[in-house]
């Protein structure tokens, strides 16, 4: 998990941070809302109003130069309240993982 500081007013947000050089296309899915799904540029981050919606999945596939796509291990949930997350790359594998706040 990836430690970072956050303030009041994110309370309410979901929040995506591709911290790969690549191109990641998103999928943030919801025990009873509606799948997001978005495309988060290397270094970026993307971000929405969460409200009640309980995180039940996040995955990604990850853009590669080479013109194929992997995917990132996803971080699974029966319904969970955590709304900050990233794509991180370990070794030759990426993961998107819950951020500690």
């Amino acid at each position: 998990d990836v430690e970072r500081s956050r303030g009041l007013g994110d309370v309410y947000k979901r929040q995506v941070y591709n911290s790969t050089n690549e191109t990641c296309s998103v999928k943030v899915k919801y025990a009873a809302c509606t799948t997001d799904e978005v495309d988060i540029y290397p270094m970026n981050d993307w971000s929405n109003d969460r409200g009640v919606c309980l995180i039940t999945e996040v995955s990604a596939d990850v853009h590669l130069p080479n013109g194929t796509n992997q995917a990132a291990k996803s971080y699974t949930s029966s319904g969970t309240s955590y709304s900050e997350f990233a794509i991180i790359k370990q070794d030759d594998n990426y993961t998107v993982t819950r951020i500690i706040t």
